[in-house]
């Protein structure tokens, strides 16, 4: 059986009043897609910044600018400096299948944050957090609501927590 492959962006901002704070994009109830509203699965979900399936012809990197430019607009996915970090690799199940997601860290501006323009999937501005909101943030289960918390799928918020518990890490990138 072959491992589907994702990756996964954590972006934190640099300066501005968000500075030191993670965005997380917010999955919305709706999403049009060419051109028809369709039901969004798992609605009200938190996600990383952007994430998606490496497809078949493309390298992780190939993945994100392409993801990028998908969740975020061409816009930012053009002016976006791509120095990543992977600092996390989760394995989890996808439809019965087999997956493997590459977790990946990097900053952004408060101007790149200007350009911004969130996809129709998504709700249309960021939640940022920062390591203090922790004991809000939930991994998805009974008795969870996306309405009223934060949620996250359970292999992102285990990269979640890696990231702001790697405090080493995190001091090179400023």
């Amino acid at each position: 059986m072959k491992t589907r492959k994702s990756i996964a962006v954590w972006l934190i901002c640099t300066d501005g009043a968000l500075a030191g704070k993670i965005l997380l994009q917010q999955r919305a109830e709706t999403e049009i897609k060419d051109g028809f509203t369709k039901i969004q699965s798992n609605p009200h979900i938190c996600q990383p910044t952007f994430n998606g399936w490496i497809e078949n012809n493309e390298d992780p990197m190939q993945a994100v600018k392409r993801e990028a430019a998908e969740e975020l607009g061409s816009d930012f996915a053009a002016q976006f400096r791509l120095h990543l970090t992977e600092f996390d690799i989760q394995h989890f199940s996808w439809r019965q299948e087999e997956a493997v997601c590459h977790n990946l860290v990097g900053l952004v501006t408060e101007v790149q944050l200007k350009l911004v323009k969130i996809h129709s999937g998504a709700k249309p501005n960021f939640i940022a957090v920062d390591s203090g909101d922790l004991p809000r943030i939930k991994a998805i289960g009974p008795g969870i609501d996306p309405k009223t918390q934060i949620v996250l799928f359970c292999d992102q918020f285990h990269s979640l927590q890696k990231l702001f518990s790697l405090r080493s890490k995190l001091a090179h990138l400023r």
